[in-house]
């Protein structure tokens, strides 16, 4: 095929899907980021946005908790602030203006005491003696804290997803505990490794996959610009436009070199997964049925150093949650496998642990007996305990309980509709493929281009 041809399909392809490649790099990397405190500061009004894009409260909602002796007392932690009832839910008071991911109850081994809260958030652990109107910071300023669990007074928490302390509310004194310990090999499904692999947690401990993401997805972001500007400068110097040559050379000579061709391979694991995950509905059963052992797969799927969310601790066992299950010590270094699959949530009331999956089932674990609870939601995100039976938040708005009302939508559920394609029209998905595939062929023509003119010179 003549070199001509090579960069006219190159072009074509460049200026058809370029603008969706950048689109996609861009939200890619922020999504990737959801810790960035403005993606949930910055809010739109509903009135400006579309349907799917539009915000649905209960997709920010991270915690819901009622007080057993007086129901009319509710808590709901969200990435948007913590809100607090007295009166059943008809009206709410946003006490805490942080993202806060999880609310506990002091506990001691007989029972679960409302008189003190807890909030995880993504400011530390902050604490509340007056049913939640009023709170303090604890420890862990400026940390972002994913999960914890109270017992005798004394809270556990797990900071980024990697790092297990113990605090002692009354000093805010936050002792680090060592988590580093291998783990026996054991299997999980092609789903959750398209998924890690996607979301930049699946090949490295540590933030090591997340940087290899965020390099792929700015180089993405770049090629697509820097084509841009290649294209219309050209453009004007054949109409002879004064000074439209200034700085052409040099941005040819970044927007093709070896530096960005070997992107090729981390970028192209990137839009792989990312066809899969838009067919993720028609592919389930193939993805969810398809295990694979650990003892091939990365070492990030052999160690508890990093992807950690839950922990639980009754006052002789921790145990852990990550992507392959629930796993328990006695001494935080033995560490045996006690309940597989994805651990997402992991919930105590009172002398019961319950487990929410994801692409797992929904689990409780008493009397040293784990159980799967049927008819339960998906993805529950917490449970609580309403007439005395436990109760699961999940994301049917239909059966949600009362909730705070939102009139404007975060910048992250707009970034996130406008990467998956929802916010234009349920059938872009097919435009996002066709992206990918384009993003693919950019490659090989850019390469073949490149290497004729290295031959060339």
């Amino acid at each position: 095929m003549r070199l001509y041809t090579i960069a006219r399909i190159h072009r074509l392809v460049g200026l058809t899907l370029g603008g969706v490649l950048i689109l996609l790099a861009v939200t890619g990397f922020l999504l990737d980021h959801d810790r960035f405190s403005f993606l949930w500061d910055i809010r739109l009004d509903n009135g400006w946005l579309p349907e799917a894009a539009a915000d649905n409260s209960i997709r920010h909602v991270t915690a819901y908790k009622v007080e057993p002796e007086n129901p009319d007392r509710r808590y709901v932690g969200s990435r948007l602030g913590l809100f607090v009832s007295g009166d059943g839910g008809l009206h709410w008071e946003h006490a805490l203006p942080l993202q806060v991911f999880m609310l506990e109850p002091d506990r001691t081994a007989a029972s679960d005491d409302y008189t003190t809260l807890y909030a995880a958030t993504n400011d530390g652990i902050h604490a509340s003696t007056d049913h939640g109107h009023h709170w303090r910071r604890v420890a862990l300023a400026g940390q972002a804290v994913e999960s914890m669990v109270v017992f005798d007074h004394m809270v556990y928490a797990i900071v980024d997803k990697r790092a297990l302390y113990r605090i002692d509310p009354g000093s805010g004194k936050a002792d680090s505990l060592a988590l580093r310990a291998p783990i026996r090999s054991t299997e999980v499904t092609l789903s959750r490794l398209i998924r890690d692999l996607h979301y930049g947690r699946g090949l490295f401990s540590g933030d090591s996959s997340l940087l290899i993401n965020d390099w792929s997805a700015w180089v993405l972001a770049f090629l697509g610009l820097s084509g841009l500007w290649i294209y219309l400068r050209i453009r004007a110097i054949r109409r002879r436009r004064v000074g439209a040559r200034r700085g052409l050379d040099e941005v040819r000579k970044l927007h093709s070199n070896s530096v960005v061709l070997l992107t090729f391979v981390p970028l192209l694991l990137l839009l792989v997964t990312g066809v899969f995950l838009d067919h993720a509905t028609a592919l389930r059963g193939f993805m969810k049925h398809m295990c694979l052992s650990t003892e091939w797969l990365p070492p990030v799927y052999r160690s508890l150093e990093t992807d950690l969310w839950g922990i639980d601790y009754d006052g002789e066992t921790f145990r852990v949650g990550n992507r392959l299950g629930v796993f328990r010590t006695n001494n935080l270094k033995d560490w045996q496998l006690d309940s597989p699959g994805f651990a997402w949530k992991m919930r105590r009331i009172d002398s019961v642990l319950y487990v929410a999956g994801m692409g797992a089932p929904n689990r409780k674990l008493e009397k040293h007996e784990w159980r799967k609870l049927a008819h339960t939601p998906h993805m529950p995100r917490d449970v609580y305990l309403e007439n005395d039976r436990a109760v699961f938040f999940g994301r049917d708005r239909e059966s949600a309980p009362p909730l705070p009302g939102f009139s404007r939508t975060p910048l992250y559920a707009v970034l996130l509709s406008l990467h998956d394609g929802s916010f234009f029209h349920e059938q872009w998905v097919w435009v996002n493929d066709a992206a990918a595939g384009g993003a693919i062929v950019l490659f090989i023509t850019g390469f073949i281009k490149w290497r004729t003119k290295k031959r060339r010179y």
